[in-house]
């Protein structure tokens, strides 16, 4: 065997044996200072959790620490650490086989390097997640749910409790109306073969909608509205209009009432909330209306006197929206 103190000539342009004897015990003060991190980290993100931030963010929190607990309880780090302990302990013994030495080296650089890189990857989720919650912290849970609430258009194939719909559409009785004449009413679909039936047919019937008046804001607001970028198109998927939700509303007023429309935005709004703060996700529908233009509509039993405004979709989320830019509206005071 060769002695380890000793180099040799074989390596002469390479790092010499105590640069690497210094970078492996640097290696283990490394690993010693991670563990002190992550249980910080750990804190953190218990703490983030227990702020008022939605549930979906709740859910990329418990993925975290679930990380975070890995690289502890999963025995990785106390391994590298083992793996390193062992490697220098050879030098201890004063001689080895130089070139293996360099090998195991080499091969704990990368290991070491790539358990780095996941650490750093994990420190820059919780930073973000600290960030998302920042201007939460000090807000009570209906902020809180007014600032996540998003529009979603994808969902889980999972149905909706009945008596969850109604405390929805019972926190969209709750607002105020002009005159107090309560003008809205609420049509429930719930079947998905039913949903995809009235889909199609209103894809269809604002298709032509649309080409036979040549609104191109309905197009590009639509196009905006379901994130799509191929105008039409959207109205050729599958479920072109509710996007395979498992709850579809109807919201109708009267034809002859002068405050529908705002009435039916504040009994729409006080829904999609209800429905963020029992962990559901929603999205307005304006192509909606269009129903009354189909053959399915006389289904829904919608007397004449009546008008489809909008309609809601409801269900558990399988998408997680960002923000998109809001601009600052500055009040004026007078």
């Amino acid at each position: 065997m060769k002695s380890i103190i000793s180099h040799t000539s074989d390596y002469p342009l390479k790092n010499s044996l105590e640069t690497l004897h210094h970078e492996s015990m640097e290696w283990l003060n490394e690993i010693a200072f991670w563990e002190d991190e992550i249980d910080l980290l750990y804190m953190i993100s218990m703490k983030v959790k227990m702020d008022h931030i939605t549930t979906h963010i709740k859910d990329q929190v418990v993925k975290t620490e679930r990380k975070l607990v890995s690289k502890i309880a999963g025995n990785e780090m106390n391994d590298l650490q083992g793996a390193v302990t062992n490697h220098e302990h050879i030098i201890q013994k004063g001689y080895t086989d130089e070139q293996n030495y360099r090998e195991q080296h080499s091969k704990l650089h990368i290991r070491f390097k790539q358990y780095e890189k996941e650490l750093k990857q994990i420190k820059q989720e919780v930073v973000r997640l600290l960030k998302i919650t920042k201007d939460q912290a000090s807000l009570n849970e209906v902020f809180g749910t007014i600032y996540n609430r998003r529009a979603v258009i994808k969902y889980q194939n999972k149905p909706i409790e009945k008596k969850i719909i109604e405390t929805i559409i019972d926190a969209g009785r709750m607002v105020p109306s002009a005159m107090n004449k309560q003008p809205c009413k609420f049509y429930v679909l719930i079947k998905a073969e039913t949903i995809s039936l009235f889909s199609k047919q209103i894809a269809k019937a604002a298709s032509k909608g649309i080409l036979k008046s040549g609104l191109k804001k309905i197009i590009k607001t639509a196009t905006e509205s379901f994130n799509f970028s191929h105008g039409l198109r959207l109205l050729r998927s599958e479920d072109p209009i509710f996007q395979r939700a498992p709850v579809v509303i109807f919201l109708t007023s009267p034809k002859d009432h002068e405050w529908a429309a705002l009435d039916i935005a504040m009994f729409a709004q006080n829904m999609m909330l209800a429905a963020k703060s029992l962990g559901l996700e929603s999205c307005p529908v304006g192509l909606a209306k269009y129903v009354m233009e189909t053959e399915v509509y006389k289904f829904l039993n919608i007397s004449e006197s009546e008008i489809v405004q909008l309609a809601i979709i409801l269900g558990y989320g399988d998408e997680h929206p960002d923000l998109p830019k809001r601009n600052k509206v500055d009040a004026v005071y007078f």
